[in-house]
């Protein structure tokens, strides 16, 4: 089953133009993926927050957050929705910064990412997180 094709993905519909806690998008995506080894779970959390709080800092009018899962190789494909055309772009960051590290980190953990345009403008930007990253735990019950 490939990641991006999956029929039923599951999905947090954010209506608000504050962000959510972040607290409850974590909460909702461990319950959601609650069978993942832990480094892929994590992995999952960071960059879910990370795309997120990107869309809301960067973007406008967030309204959705789809989780995507393939089973065998077990992948997670992370997809943060926004109305605004700019993409994202991937920071420069020195010890001392206190910003630029999102897309980096996303860039690290994540199998591959990338920004898809929506058909009534905006874009989604997306990353799969792989169980079979280098050094991880493959999922119990996924092959």
């Amino acid at each position: 089953m490939s990641v991006e094709n999956d029929p039923e993905p599951l999905v947090l519909g954010l209506t608000t133009e504050q962000m959510p806690p972040l607290v409850q998008v974590r909460r909702w995506t461990a319950t959601a993926l609650a069978d993942l080894d832990d480094d892929h779970l994590e992995a999952v959390l960071l960059i879910s927050t990370e795309l997120l709080t990107n869309a809301y800092e960067h973007g406008s009018s967030p309204y959705g957050v789809r989780l995507r899962r393939g089973r065998v190789p077990c992948r997670v494909r992370v997809e943060v929705d926004d109305t605004s055309p700019d993409q994202p772009v991937v920071g420069r960051s020195r010890l001392a910064d206190t910003r630029g590290r999102g897309l980096i980190m996303v860039d690290k953990l994540s199998w591959k990412w990338g920004v898809s345009p929506l058909p009534d403008g905006g874009k989604t930007v997306w990353a799969t997180i792989s169980c079979d990253q280098e050094g991880w735990i493959p999922c119990a019950g996924n092959g």
